[in-house]
């Protein structure tokens, strides 16, 4: 994909959630839940309006990190149908603020059986967060 190219949360299928340093997003085409931790989350937050990975390398702290992993994220984001290039009449806002890049992970769930099964007050592992089980 070309570095111009404007991307966006791919809305209204794609709904997401922060809960304190995590996010939870749920693909509602597919039933798929994905997590993502507080760095991770700095980021997903700037497809909340329709942003360039120019857009992101020219307002990150440290670019250096982010550019040799940027297309590899755009490209897992796509390829999981999450964010998608942005129409014509969803114009991004001009970014102004910087922000940090510490890395990206997406941890994906696909079997919505065990996540709907799971007690998010008692058997929820408190080091890792939801839908992590604790151990016995």
């Amino acid at each position: 994909m070309h570095r111009a190219t404007r991307l966006v949360i791919n809305r209204p299928t794609v709904i997401y959630d922060v809960q304190g340093a995590e996010t939870v997003i749920i693909d509602l085409a597919t039933g798929h839940y994905f997590r993502l931790d507080g760095a991770s989350t700095r980021l997903w937050e700037r497809f909340d309006t329709a942003v360039s990975p120019e857009d992101l390398l020219a307002t990150c702290t440290d670019p250096g990190a982010l550019e040799p992993v940027l297309d590899g994220i755009v490209a897992d984001l796509t390829d999981h149908a999450l964010i998608r290039a942005a129409t014509d009449t969803e114009v991004g806002d001009d970014l102004t603020s910087d922000w940090a890049f510490d890395g990206f992970v997406l941890e994906q769930f696909t079997d919505l059986e065990d996540i709907l099964g799971l007690d998010p007050i008692h058997e929820v592992d408190p080091d890792r967060g939801w839908p992590h089980v604790s151990a016995p």
